[in-house]
């Protein structure tokens, strides 16, 4: 990625970066090659000096493998981090163990052991392996393990290990050792030299580099003997390869954690901003809830001044529906009783005049007992009225709420309308559970229902022979969902309307005063707490659904 590139590399460019670690190759190679023109090399036999550098080297490897696994967790750094940081774990190690040996056999064998290793390693990156293979997480602690127990073991056994250095000079098997790992590691390089051309990342050009000179150094130990200056240079190019790459590993960690200080810094600024904007629209919407709020207690006011005002709508509707209904009997009576006087009136001047004769007096008996007759009925109908009027705003508290079968109850209520009916040809069907318990109020569904079966024998079996009235309950929840219908001759829409408003009747003045259906739906919404629905058409007959709660 390009925001792994090292700020201090940037303005070299990597080409010019990679031109001077080949430079500082072929410059070694050229001392090592001048030096051996002149005649014997210089020598400097310092193991203090020795232990140093392969020590320092071990520990860069060391750190820089750990900071490559860090940028690998943090999808930075170069495109093989996981195999570059398993290479470097185990050189590292066998270099630490190199650096604590004296010098000798054990010495080269475990320098020669770590180059091999290293390049071996290293040559992981030319195998077609996917460097996000999972199964490569384990790698780093595996190689590790090994070259700990690698190391231990050719501590102890040390008479075992082949011979590496003879009179001085370095055997075939040491060369090998050596050279092989160095052209494993040039081998690396090239393939990360196209990676670098492929994917543009800069941290695959300086591990390219490393891997140059940690190849350059190997090649050149077969040019050098114990202590003398080439000895001596090819370990510095092998620390110049581990210090290229601990500053690489630091300058990206450095480079990455400065990016996400200034993500930090962003995300800080954005949540300041956040939390003012968010501020600012709570303060909004509080304004805007209490707007809402006003508003909602204006629109409540305005639904109670208009339900009163419908109450008191619907109450003049009502008194001046029963003041029409109750004119009529108590004006009948009024014309009979005002006749009637006029009647009396005539009487009595005949009778003071000593002029009444039997055929007078039986004409005003009959006159009498007719206008008796006709007042009677006339009050009849308006105590009937009255009482209907009354039902319209029936009080539940008169009633006492109490446990009962629905189903008996509607049984009885069919039996003793099968009773008042005689012989007439309508049947009843019912289809409940046996046993359907309420605690409600049997009495005003009793009322309920008889003046639905008085609609159905008044208007839905008008000019009809024959009819069924059926009835079907069951529990829906904790509600009884009843439903009661005819097959009668239903009703248009049109009445279907307006069958639950008051006084409302297609047989005015035939003996219907329009309250049955409306006392029905007080007594179910109302006084019982359900609902009622009703359903018709022409010729199909009709049906109400009623839903009573079963404790009311």
């Amino acid at each position: 990625m390009a925001n792994n590139i090292p700020p201090t590399l940037k303005p070299l460019g990597p080409l010019v970066a990679l031109a001077g670690a080949l430079g500082l190759a072929l410059l070694w190679y050229f001392v090592i090659w001048l030096s051996g023109y002149a005649g014997q090399y210089p020598r400097l036999e310092s193991a203090t000096l020795h232990a140093a550098l392969e020590a320092g080297g071990s520990v860069i490897a060391m750190m820089v493998a750990y900071l490559l696994l860090r940028l690998e967790a943090a999808g930075e750094g170069s495109s093989y981090n996981l195999l570059i940081a398993t290479a470097l774990l185990g050189m590292g190690c066998l270099d630490g163990f190199h650096s604590m040996a004296a010098a000798g056999n054990l010495f080269v064998w475990l320098h020669s052991s770590a180059t091999a290793f290293g390049g071996l390693l290293f040559a992981l990156i030319l195998l077609p392996i996917s460097a996000r293979n999972p199964h490569l997480r384990h790698c780093p602690s595996i190689v590790l393990l090994v070259a700990v127990l690698y190391g231990g073991w050719s501590l102890v056994f040390q008479d075992l290990l082949p011979s590496m250095i003879i009179s001085g000079k370095f055997t075939p098997a040491a060369t090998i050792l050596n050279v092989g790992g160095g052209l494993c590691m040039l081998l690396t390089a090239a393939k990360l030299f196209l990676t670098y051309r492929e994917m543009r990342k800069v941290a695959d050009l300086l591990f390219c580099l490393q891997c140059m000179l940690l190849g350059s150094a190997a090649i050149m130990f077969d040019r050098s003997s114990l202590w003398d200056l080439p000895w001596w240079m090819w370990h510095g190019l092998r620390f110049a390869g581990y210090a290229l790459a601990l500053w690489l590993a630091i300058s990206t960690a450095r480079t990455i954690n400065n990016h996400m200080l200034c993500l930090q810094d962003t995300l800080e600024r954005q949540v300041v901003e956040r939390t003012h904007e968010l501020q600012v629209s709570s303060v909004q919407l509080q304004m805007t809830l209490d707007e809402l709020q006003q508003t909602l207690d204006h629109l409540r006011l305005t639904q109670r001044q208009l339900v009163q005002s419908e109450k008191l709508a619907a109450l003049g509707s009502i008194l001046s529906a029963v003041a029409h209904e109750i004119n009529t009997p108590i004006g009948n009576c009024l014309v009979v009783a005002s006749t009637l006087d006029n009647t009396i009136s005539e009487f009595e001047e005949r009778l003071m005049a000593g002029k009444l004769h039997r055929a007078q007096l039986d004409k005003y008996l009959e006159t009498s007992h007719v206008a008796m007759e006709l007042m009677q009925r006339g009050l009849h109908r308006a105590a009937d009225l009255v009482t209907r009027f009354k039902l319209v705003a029936v009080n539940r508290a008169t009633y006492q709420r109490r446990p009962f079968d629905l189903r008996k109850l509607v049984t009885e209520l069919v039996a003793r309308t099968q009773t008042t009916l005689g012989t007439t040809p309508y049947r009843f069907e019912l289809d409940m559970p046996v046993e359907l318990h309420m605690d409600s109020y049997p009495e005003l569904i009793e009322q309920g229902l008889t003046h639905l079966i008085d609609n159905s024998l008044k208007h839905g079996f008008d000019h009809l022979d024959h009819g069924v009235i059926r009835f079907l309950a069951g529990v829906q929840g904790d509600s009884v969902r009843l439903i009661y219908g005819d097959d009668g001759c239903g009703m248009p829409a049109v009445v279907m309307d307006r069958v639950f408003d008051p006084f409302f009747t297609t047989k005015f003045g035939q003996g219907s005063n329009g309250l049955g259906m409306y006392i029905c739906y007080n007594l179910v919404t109302g006084s019982l707490g359900g609902s009622i629905e009703v359903s018709s058409e022409p010729g199909l007959g009709t049906t109400f659904t009623l839903t009573l709660p079963l404790v009311a």
